[in-house]
C-alpha cells in the first residue's frame, strides 16, 4: 500500500489591539508585520493600534 500524505495549507493572521479602548481585531497577515508594530488607527476609538500576535490556521 502507498499512503500519500495530504499537504495542510497554513494561513497566517495578524491580531491588533487598541492601546485606548482595547478592542481587538484579527486579519489576514500581510508582508511586513512583526509583533509590537504599530499599524493604523482603531475603528472604534481612533486610538493607535498594536500588533499582538501572529499565527496560522490550516485549513
Amino acid at each position: 500500500m502507498i499512503f500519500s500524505k495530504k499537504e495542510e495549507i497554513v494561513t497566517p493572521y495578524t491580531v491588533e489591539q487598541c492601546n485606548s479602548c482595547k478592542a481587538i481585531s484579527k486579519r489576514k497577515f500581510i508582508r511586513g508585520d512583526y509583533v509590537f508594530k504599530n499599524t493604523e488607527p482603531c475603528k472604534s476609538c481612533d486610538g493607535q493600534t498594536l500588533i499582538i500576535k501572529i499565527f496560522g490556521e490550516t485549513s
